[in-house]
């Protein structure tokens, strides 16, 4: 789980490093991936995935920029779920506000 936390004797610390081993070797994504991805601009987490989809959940410090991408072979849809966000697609600048979808 992204919120799991190990815990155990101190005289067992030792383990700690073998449970992760264990959890390397097998085939969860808790084991080499880490619920926040920290980002110039702020953080980004997987929320859930699919064969053919993705959901992040975003979080933008006040005042930062995320980078202008463009994907020819990706469908993105935006929400604001809190705050007050500018998009700006091309030439065009707008305004969003929670729960709006923004694009």
């Amino acid at each position: 789980m992204s919120d799991g936390v190990p815990i155990t004797r101190k005289s067992r610390a030792q383990e700690v490093t073998e449970a992760a081993a264990a959890l390397e070797s097998s085939v969860l994504a808790q084991a080499t991936q880490f619920p926040r991805d920290p980002r110039p601009w702020g953080w980004l987490e997987i929320i859930t995935c699919g064969r053919q989809f993705q959901v992040k959940g975003i979080c933008v410090t006040p005042g930062s920029k995320l980078s202008l991408q463009s994907h020819h072979h990706l469908a993105e849809h935006w929400i604001a779920a809190e705050g007050t966000v500018r998009v700006t697609i091309g030439e065009t600048s707008s305004i969003g506000t929670e729960k709006s979808l923004l694009f």
